[in-house]
């Protein structure tokens, strides 16, 4: 694939004539204190998000960085305290050359953060190992220092990610890596709604033909390539999980089709029994109320009340008036 240049202008290390072999390597970094992966000394120099990587010549050429120099390694934190490494989007040991614009970020989220245009990790040519400063194709282990980037790497989709206990997995079918196990583990793909679903939920899984292929109907972000947990209501729509456990705390219906989010039957048990003793006004007795039920989606005519509106159908009263007449 034809692209950006790749060849990156950085000074190589002096090892006082000896061969820059993997073992002198191993044996360099040991001295500079630099042997574990995720954990850098006090005195290392954290450096911004993003940075320009000087090019000149092409991926062909001799000069690509197949050496590194210490003194332009680029540390970022996830944990500063704890100086393990990564952003505060991911834990990792690597960052990323933008194929875009050619500069240095930790992930592609700080990229469309602190740019005007989006990243496709996708595209993405070349790392940096975070501590030796390698630069190298996209891998999982640094070829140089031997350092593992992330419990989790996907080749595909050039992602790194050594959070602890944090279950990733790549589907072919949505061609992006997903939270979980994997298919057929904890999760099935459902081909109409182009979406991975939990397996927990298959035999009550209603399809919604591109039900992911929308905005969040709370916060309005992405749902397909997001990168918090996705759950499916019972009408099939999507939302995230903490929209989700937010937005019940005030509301009961989907905000999209405005079907019940649960079943409503000991709910509306109660609404009959408040009914019965309640002295609230009912409404005019000359008066019907035209309504339509959002969970059987039936049209029906019932006494007017202020308040509720029974279905005949279900009985339930999730319903929204349409007209009302005089009998």
């Amino acid at each position: 694939m034809s692209g950006y240049p790749l060849a990156l202008l950085i000074e190589r290390e002096s090892f006082e004539g000896v061969e820059n072999s993997s073992r002198c390597l191993e044996e360099f970094l040991l001295q500079k204190g630099l042997n574990d992966p995720y954990r850098c000394d006090e005195d290392d120099q954290t450096y911004g998000l993003g940075s320009q990587v000087s090019c000149e010549g092409s991926a062909t050429d001799s000069e690509h960085a197949s050496g590194s120099d210490l003194s332009t390694v680029q540390r970022t934190y996830n944990d500063e305290s704890s100086r393990v490494l990564g952003c505060s989007h991911y834990k990792r040991g690597c960052r990323v050359v933008a194929f875009c614009c050619r500069k240095l970020y930790t992930c592609r989220r700080c990229h469309d953060e602190n740019e005007d245009h989006v990243m496709d990790r996708k595209l993405t040519q070349e790392i940096q190992c975070m501590t030796c400063g390698l630069f190298q194709a996209p891998c999982a282990e640094c070829k140089g220092c031997g350092s593992r980037f992330a419990r989790h790497f996907c080749g595909i989709c050039n992602l790194w990610e050594d959070e602890p206990g944090k279950d990733i997995y790549h589907c072919d079918d949505c061609g992006i890596c997903r939270l979980g196990k994997g298919i057929g583990k904890d999760y099935f793909h459902c081909s109409r709604c182009n979406a991975c679903v939990a397996l927990e939920s298959k035999a009550d899984h209603k399809c919604v033909a591109g039900s992911l292929d929308c905005n969040c109907p709370v916060c309005h972000d992405p749902l397909f390539s997001s990168t918090e947990r996705v759950i499916f209501m019972r009408c099939g729509h999507a939302m995230h999980d903490m929209c989700f456990n937010d937005y019940t705390k005030h509301y009961f219906t989907c905000p999209l089709c405005r079907k019940a989010l649960g079943d409503m039957t000991e709910f509306y048990k109660a609404i009959d029994e408040q009914l019965k003793v309640s002295r609230v006004c009912t409404g005019r007795s000359d008066f019907k109320s035209q309504i339509f039920c959002n969970d059987c989606e039936v049209k029906s005519e019932v006494p007017h009340h202020s308040q509720y509106h029974k279905c005949h159908k279900c009985e339930g009263y999730n319903t929204m008036v349409l007209n009302v007449i005089r009998t």
